[in-house]
């Protein structure tokens, strides 16, 4: 049996004529078929290119965001290095609940507000991520892990005082509901600042944890800024978020270079060449950047962190010596010393556009659009925080009692201490009072009849500054057991006498003259008593 042949399609196609130029071109079905079969090629090729740049732009926020949260563990070490020994469980638990409380809260309400559809004051859609795209839960995540950050900066600012169930109504309401609706108005396209403002967007100090926690923070800035462009994959991508990490760099260099020697002049410092001071200066000199890191000129850069240095110390000594407000971490000095001065700059030295450049009426109303956005923004959260803490101390569970405060909040409100008990001095352990009579004992011994118990840096009983007494420089040695409390010079307690809560005021150091609590002691027969 004779076998039976298909002939190819393509030879079953009719010959075609087209024009090219004007000029009648023969092509035959076999050559239209493969013109049809390239074409389909470059549109498969054309899909897949579109969905391999959506498929970078996304995992490019999620490498970004997966960084900006290791800054959780940055703001962590920090914060316990700043704090007392006794309150480091208390520290670290909340750094851990940042997480905790803003994956609830803006699970639920705080991105949708953000960034759900609406109108120019607030988004009203996705709900508990309902009826969400699923190319927007790379969105979801970046967003979320800037306002867990928010969360932790407030979370520095209160340390060692703030009730613990205050601290969880706050959180979530920072992170749920506050930054969100500014989030709303000046990321949104939908917001009514998105198409002007100018934002791309005492104690036991322990010098290590600090400067580890401090690095770590300098290395998730780059992140938040590179992150801040939200796609890699169209033209000029790379080069914004070089440009703004080579700036944000800049701006931390100097902002870190002019604290520190600002401090060591001594007008606003003591004279030292001072760790924190120069860390908490290359944090505010990289935030006074971020608002325009991508359109600095690198010289620009440098005179914006050099300002935010010089902002830093001012606001600083404003908060703590004008106001009387102890700011462990000097959160609000950075933060919105730094952040403010960031939105004014950005519009006065923008590439090409800023007034220094463009003396127009487009540039001077990009400065009134930014000022009209701080002042909306400082008045939202202004009238929040009055709201939410103020409600709180009505209630009376936004602080500690003194006691509580001054002894720690480990024991007591989590019942795990991070050190041993007896690195804790007058804290609640055994050895702490045992430390204190012993104190008490020895300072009598000497005949010392003035003294002090206080948790320091570098602990330990200084009396040379209040007694003149000859033993004592004989004795002093003996003492170098007692490495958990420290004996300041100025303030003193006769016989049977006491000595009243406060700060330290005679120390050349500012975070331990600020920061280092001291306990209300009887002295009596050789005994102490809080």
């Amino acid at each position: 049996m004779a076998e039976t042949t298909t002939s190819p399609l393509w030879m079953e196609l009719p010959d075609a004529t087209v024009f090219v130029n004007d000029t009648h071109v023969y092509i035959s079905a076999y050559q239209l078929r493969r013109l049809e079969d390239q074409l389909q090629r470059l549109e498969d090729l054309a899909d897949h290119v579109s969905h391999l740049d959506k498929n970078m732009d996304q995992f490019f926020l999620l490498v970004n965001a997966a960084f900006i949260f290791f800054m959780q563990c940055g703001f962590a070490f920090v914060e316990c290095g700043a704090v007392r020994s006794k309150n480091t469980t208390n520290i670290l638990i909340q750094n851990m609940l940042d997480i905790s409380v803003a994956g609830v809260a803006y699970w639920a309400i705080g991105f949708p507000l953000a960034h759900g559809d609406g109108n120019a004051f607030v988004g009203v859609k996705y709900w508990f991520s309902y009826d969400m795209p699923r190319h927007l839960f790379a969105d979801w995540f970046f967003h979320f892990v800037f306002a867990a950050t928010a969360a932790s900066i407030v979370s520095g600012a209160v340390a060692e005082r703030c009730e613990f169930v205050a601290y969880l109504v706050y959180s979530f309401l920072v992170t749920g509901l506050v930054n969100p609706i500014v989030t709303h108005w000046a990321w949104s396209e939908h917001g009514w600042l998105y198409q002007g403002i100018s934002d791309s967007n005492g104690v036991n100090v322990s010098f290590q944890l600090v400067a580890l926690g401090g690095f770590i923070l300098l290395l998730g800035f780059l992140w938040v800024i590179g992150g801040a462009q939200a796609s890699i994959s169209q033209p000029g991508d790379g080069e914004a978020v070089a440009t703004a990490m080579v700036n944000t760099v800049i701006g931390g260099s100097f902002g870190s270079f002019t604290s520190l020697v600002i401090n060591k002049i001594g007008f606003l410092g003591n004279r030292q060449w001072s760790l924190l001071i120069t860390l908490n200066g290359a944090l505010t000199g990289m935030v006074s950047v971020c608002a325009g890191c991508n359109v600095y000129y690198p010289w620009a850069a440098a005179v914006v962190g050099a300002i935010g240095g010089v902002s830093f110390v001012c606001w600083s000594n404003l908060i703590s010596k004008v106001f009387l407000v102890d700011d462990p971490l000097d959160a609000t000095a950075v933060h919105l010393g730094g952040g403010m001065w960031g939105l004014l700059a950005a519009p006065i030295l923008s590439r090409d556009t800023g007034i220094v450049f463009q003396w127009s009426t487009h540039s001077f109303y990009q400065l009134a659009w930014n000022i009209v956005g701080l002042l909306a923004i400082a008045g939202w959260t202004a009238v929040w925080s009055i709201f939410m803490f103020g409600g709180l101390k009505y209630m009376g569970i936004l602080r500690v009692s003194r006691e509580i405060e001054s002894r720690g909040l480990d024991i007591p409100t989590h019942g795990e201490a991070a050190y041993p008990v007896e690195a804790y001095g007058h804290g609640w352990g055994e050895r702490g009072d045992a430390l204190k009579a012993l104190a008490a004992k020895c300072c009598k011994n000497m005949k010392i009849n003035s003294f002090s118990l206080v948790t320091g840096p570098e602990a330990y009983i200084d009396a040379r500054s209040n007694c003149e007494n000859p033993e004592v420089q004989k004795r002093m040695n003996s003492l170098d057991d007692l490495d958990d409390i420290y004996v300041p010079g100025g303030y003193s307690a006769e016989n049977g006498g006491s000595v009243n809560l406060g700060y330290i005021s005679n120390s050349s150091d500012p975070y331990r003259r600020n920061n280092t609590r001291i306990i209300d002691v009887d002295v009596d027969d050789g005994d102490t008593r809080l």
